[in-house]
C-alpha cells in the first residue's frame, strides 16, 4: 500500500482528539503530497496507523493514518494479522504486515523501542515490500 500525506497535524482527525495519544496542537513531521510505502497498519487504542519511513532518516514510525489518502491500494502478496481485542485506551488491538511484525512479540517492541536487531529484520522486510511496489508499478 503506497499513502499520501494530506495533513500533519491532529487538527485533521475526526475525533479531536481520537485518543490520549494525541492532541489538538500535535504536529507530525511529514511533508504534505509526499509518497510513503506501508510497512505495517495496526490499531492501538481505537486509531488506525500506517508504519512507515522517515524520508530522511529512513526510521520506521506509526502515523496515524488520518493524515494520508490512500493511492495504492494493494497489499504486499505476504502478509499477516493478528488480533488481540480491545482493552485499555493505548494498547495494540491489531496488526497486519510481515511475518515478524505480526507474529514476533519481542521484534514488534524491539522495533519501537529501538533495541537489539530489529533493523536486520525491518531492512529485510523493507527491501522486499520496496522490490514488490517497485516491479508492480
Amino acid at each position: 500500500m503506497i499513502v499520501k500525506v494530506v495533513a500533519n497535524t491532529a487538527k485533521r482527525f475526526s475525533q479531536n482528539p481520537p485518543n490520549d495519544l494525541y492532541r489538538n496542537d500535535k504536529f507530525f513531521s511529514l511533508t504534505i503530497g509526499d509518497s510513503y510505502v506501508v510497512y505495517g497498519i495496526n490499531i492501538q487504542g481505537g486509531v488506525l496507523h500506517y508504519l512507515t519511513c522517515h524520508k530522511i532518516t529512513d526510521d520506521p514510525y506509526w502515523m496515524p493514518a488520518e493524515l494520508f489518502e490512500i493511492v495504492d491500494y494493494r497489499l504486499p502478496p505476504v502478509w499477516y494479522f493478528m488480533f488481540f481485542g480491545y482493552g485499555k485506551s493505548n494498547k495494540i488491538n491489531a496488526v497486519w504486515g510481515y511475518e515478524e511484525l505480526v507474529m514476533d512479540p519481542k521484534h514488534y517492541a524491539a522495533l519501537i523501542l529501538r533495541e537489539g536487531y530489529w533493523h536486520v529484520i525491518f531492512e529485510l522486510r523493507k527491501k522486499e515490500i520496496d522490490e514488490y511496489f517497485s516491479q508492480n508499478h
